[in-house]
């Protein structure tokens, strides 16, 4: 017990020190990119959700709750500048740092030999230093949080010893892989597949027990799923219409649109101009095969659920951005981890200088990528001058009508639509909301046209790549055939911008 007490403290430093070096370089990264488009929208939705707007009913985007109402209380406190997106932005830090942090604890538990820890540090810091990984990290997203959730619930099915998880670690499991859940589905492969092999090794070994922890699991979801609802109703948010028709709504967008196979193209176009991914595909598959083999799967359940969503996510998600990337990737730092650790412990000098080269030479293609990423990524400041200067042209309580990354984010929109997002549907947001009996009065010209005129924009500024071909027309109309005295149209730091002219309004020419 007193060696597992002292291993466990040098663990726990190991890995606030490892996470805390890479999370200064995505300190540095966040305090100079540019906003990223998802990061805009999640932003307005939660300024909007501060000042009591109703997600779903007052404003509609295909994202849950939950991660508004942890932020809100926070932005509702802060002045209304695009200074205090870069607040959120660096808080939001803390769950890339706790879930760096649980990836190299997991890592370095599965073997106390110094030899299997070096080889565990150097895959995270050899992964954790791609373009998709750093980048993410860097960004306010859900995603971390949700990555931090799902790496816990699986450190707490894996027991330590020889034993199965018993039944209260299944609750708490089932608690945290709900939450993350709830976030955001993107690892629901990460959790189906947990709890298929945790599952069977309980079975199998204690029959009695197998009901018991299922029950446990599920208990432990519902715990989750209440606390988090019950939260957003106190909150004054109703979860309901998310689950009513959103989830419907991305589920069949899913199939409407996209690339098929997009997050595997992804991951070979990036593989393409950095053949160090091809080697960590092929080497960890390789040595995760030959680890499975000689040790059986009971003493390999983590290494086949990083596997098996390392290989299969790309076969089925459509997107190839970097935020699905990014998962992939890391779960690879098992199987690069065994990878070198075998090369290593051969007692050939030739084979550890072979180990030493293949870390520093990826080392060695990454920085300069970091750095030539970073630098076209670079422009924060002139985006939170443009966001300030277009704040001051929209008087407070005036709605606009934009969509990010172009956004003023601290006022509301004009329409109940402001954002076509390219996932899941991007411009096809349209045609598929039009089938939608409740939704398709919003999303039709005569729809845009008349919210347009109920609730006149201040500013307007349309973004061709993420709005309709009828929302483009209506604004046309409104703007040119309603309303051709009540706008001009400025240039504000590059940006094409219609601003209302003060006085009564006219109709017509």
């Amino acid at each position: 017990m007193t060696n597992y007490r002292r291993f466990l403290r040098q663990d726990i430093l190991i890995c606030v020190l490892g996470a805390g070096l890479l999370s200064a370089l995505t300190f540095r990264l966040a305090s100079s990119l540019r906003l990223d488009y998802d990061e805009v929208a999640e932003f307005h939705a939660i300024w909007q959700v501060s000042q009591g707007h109703k997600p779903y009913v007052d404003f509609c985007f295909e994202h849950p709750p939950y991660f508004w109402l942890l932020y809100s209380p926070i932005l509702r406190r802060l002045p209304q500048t695009f200074e205090s997106l870069l607040v959120l932005r660096r808080l939001n830090l803390g769950f890339s740092f706790l879930a760096l942090a649980l990836l190299i604890f997991m890592l370095l538990r599965r073997n106390p030999d110094r030899s299997w820890r070096t080889c565990a540090l150097a895959s995270v810091g050899l992964v954790a230093l791609q373009v998709p990984v750093v980048f993410t990290f860097a960004q306010f997203r859900a995603d971390h949080l949700v990555l931090a959730l799902t790496l816990a619930g699986l450190l707490i099915l894996e027991h330590p010893g020889s034993s199965p998880a018993p039944p209260m670690r299944w609750a708490l499991s089932g608690l945290l892989f709900t939450a993350a859940a709830l976030l955001s589905p993107k690892l629901a492969l990460i959790y189906g597949a947990a709890i298929l092999l945790y599952g069977y090794e309980r079975w199998t070994i204690g029959q009695r027990e197998g009901p018991c922890c299922l029950f446990a699991f599920l208990l432990g979801s519902a715990g989750a799923f209440l606390a988090l609802n019950a939260a957003t109703l106190m909150a004054g948010v109703n979860p309901w219409p998310y689950f009513q028709w959103v989830v419907k709504f991305y589920f069949l967008t899913t199939t409407h649109s996209g690339y098929r196979f997009g997050l595997a193209r992804g991951l070979l176009l990036r593989t393409a101009y950095n053949p160090l991914l091809l080697l960590i595909i092929l080497g960890g598959t390789a040595a995760a095969v030959q680890e499975l083999w000689k040790n059986g799967w009971r003493k390999n359940k983590i290494l086949i659920v990083f596997l098996g969503f390392a290989l299969v996510q790309p076969l089925w998600v459509k997107y190839f951005y970097d935020q699905y990337l990014y998962t992939v990737l890391l779960a690879w730092t098992l199987p690069l981890a065994l990878f070198f650790h075998g090369i290593g412990r051969w007692k050939s000098r030739l084979a550890q200088l072979a180990v030493a080269l293949l870390f520093w030479g990826g080392v060695y293609i990454a920085l300069p990528e970091l750095a030539t990423y970073g630098h076209d990524r670079r422009g924060l400041d002139d985006e939170i001058a443009l966001g300030d200067k277009l704040l001051e042209l929209a008087p407070i309580g005036s709605p606009v009508s934009m969509q990010p990354p172009t956004h003023v984010v601290f006022r509301e929109n004009s329409t109940y639509f402001f954002t076509y997002t390219q996932t899941p549907a991007g411009p096809d947001t349209e045609a598929i909301m039009l089938d939608s009996p409740q939704l398709k009065g919003f999303f039709s010209f005569p729809g845009y046209v008349d919210q347009l005129e109920r609730r006149p924009p201040s500013l307007i500024l349309v973004n061709p790549a993420f709005s309709g071909r009828q929302y483009r027309q209506a604004i046309d109309y409104f703007i040119h055939t309603l309303h051709p005295r009540d706008y001009e149209e400025r240039r504000i730091l590059d940006a094409r911008v219609f601003v209302r002219k003060p006085g009564p309004r006219t109709h017509g020419p």
